[in-house]
């Protein structure tokens, strides 16, 4: 009997990059972060001209969205140029922030019809959050801006990050639903070999990570 080889799968277009633009934090989630992020890591090796031209190659490879991560992508130098040269190639734009701080020129930035924002969010308990990213004040000042999103009409997609049994994780969930989130799910933690984009919940396309970036 003649088997004939397995034909190779087809790749799907390439249509998402994901760029992980630095390893810092201002905050260390030490029990799932995957980046194993954090105040002191950097924002490794890629310049901004190193991410201009990869934003360039994979516009002209079809690429329709860029999600920026890291670490937390807006404390990269460079971020709001960055989002800048993505919409200028075309492409729309999400940015996975932890909403910790936002500057004035950030908000802006977000309200551009072509911007999004994706965002976690562990505990409508202060201290069961802040214990969990390891920086007081976080969840207060996390809350604080998600309200202000939601006021200001940006589209904001919220991750429930379900830690462990017993965290309460329903009630962080009806919590956003009462503040207007309408994007709102409760996904696993991730761990070091996924990334929080790769579950379903971000629903996104294949992604290009280019060397050299803090994993």
């Amino acid at each position: 009997m003649t088997i004939a080889p397995e034909a190779p799968a087809t790749p799907g277009p390439l249509t998402f990059l994901e760029p992980e633009i630095t390893g810092r934090c201002q905050l260390t989630c030490s029990s799932h972060c995957y980046a194993e992020a954090g105040p002191t890591k950097g924002h490794g090796s890629m310049t901004g001209d190193d991410w201009r031209r990869v934003i360039d190659e994979a516009a002209v490879l079809g690429v329709e969205t860029v999600q920026f991560i890291g670490g937390e992508p807006t404390l990269h130098p460079e971020f709001t140029e960055l989002v800048g040269h993505s919409l200028d190639a075309g492409l729309r734009v999400q940015v996975f922030s932890n909403l910790f701080r936002v500057r004035a020129e950030h908000w802006k930035l977000f309200t551009h019809p072509s911007v999004s924002l994706g965002t976690s969010y562990y505990s409508d308990d202060a201290e069961e959050h802040d214990q969990i990213t390891s920086r007081n004040g976080s969840h207060d000042s996390t809350r604080a801006n998600i309200v202000e999103a939601v006021r200001r009409g940006i589209s904001v997609k919220v991750g429930i990050i379900h830690m462990r049994d017993g965290h309460s994780s329903e009630q962080a969930r009806a919590e956003m639903t009462a503040l207007g989130m309408t994007r709102v799910h409760e996904v696993p933690p991730v761990d070091g070999d996924t990334l929080p984009t790769d579950n379903p919940l971000w629903q996104i396309n294949p992604k290009i990570i280019p060397p050299g970036q803090p994993r």
